[in-house]
């Protein structure tokens, strides 16, 4: 099942993110992630994406930008990805206020 809302705690560890791909899969036949626009701000990376996604059974597609990644590195290594929807506030959480 899918968290009810996309924050930055919605799943935890290895077994919540293989959970939460799982229901995607149950849910859309089709799911990709196209990058727009990629802003490295040292640590934290924040990433304007555009989704494409196809239910199963109803066969709906749905485009657009519904959510915006800001991913955490520590030590080379992804430790943290945070969702949001408007693009500014993406790009504050990624350090870059006024970006």
């Amino acid at each position: 099942m899918l968290p009810p809302l996309q924050r930055a705690d919605s799943c935890r560890g290895p077994d919540e993110i293989r959970e939460f791909w799982r229901g995607l899969d149950e849910t859309f036949d089709d799911v990709r992630l196209d990058p727009q626009e990629t802003v490295d701000a040292g640590d934290r990376v924040a990433m304007r994406l555009r989704y494409y996604t196809r239910g199963k059974g109803s066969g709906v597609e749905i485009e657009g930008e519904l959510y915006h990644q800001v991913a955490t590195f520590r030590d080379g290594a992804m430790v943290r990805i945070e969702y949001f929807t408007d693009w500014p506030q993406a790009l504050e959480a990624a350090g870059l206020p006024g970006a």
